[in-house]
């Protein structure tokens, strides 16, 4: 490897790549964002917590990436940036029995969802409880930088209207 290979290296950010959720080889995906960027601007690839990251030349390069997709086997694969500017939403008033895909659907009209809908225990100490959740669910979201989340979504399911809160989570 040349010296000015090496070099380049030691200037990339997380702001250089692009995370690929999919399960294929990591030639394949090279392969397929090579198409979309062009082959020589990838710098580095692996596998890193289920996903595939690469590593590209140039921000611009990850940034065209992440807003194109990639094309595998014939099926378009979303990617994602690897420094996500994403925000712990937590979902409050939500009875088990309304579903996740409702309110997906609801928060994907306006803003990304990156992670799934997930559900908080009431954090018993018993063990006999351990299984028992709240009426609680957080979700990962972009959000704008200095958009503040503090909203009500009213939803009618099966016949009954429900109240349910979106907060931003913050960390200070």
């Amino acid at each position: 490897m040349s010296a000015q290979r090496v070099q380049g290296l030691c200037s990339l950010t997380r702001r250089n790549a692009a995370k690929v959720a999919s399960a294929v080889s990591i030639e394949d995906c090279c392969l397929a964002v090579g198409e979309v960027v062009g082959h020589s601007g990838i710098i580095s690839a692996s596998r890193m917590n289920n996903a595939l990251v690469v590593f590209l030349d140039n921000v611009e390069k990850a940034n065209e990436l992440v807003e194109r997709g990639i094309v595998i086997s014939g099926e378009f694969v979303s990617v994602l940036p690897l420094s996500l500017p994403a925000k712990r939403v937590t979902l409050s008033n939500m009875p088990p029995f309304v579903s996740d895909e409702i309110l997906t659907q609801v928060l994907s009209r306006k803003w990304k969802l990156v992670s799934p809908i997930k559900m908080i225990p009431i954090g018993s100490g018993s063990p006999l409880l351990k299984h028992v959740v709240s009426f609680r669910r957080f979700v990962y979201m972009i959000l704008k930088d200095d958009e503040d989340l503090d909203l009500s979504l009213h939803l009618k399911v099966d016949e009954f209207d429900y109240v349910i809160y979106a907060r931003l989570l913050r960390t200070r």
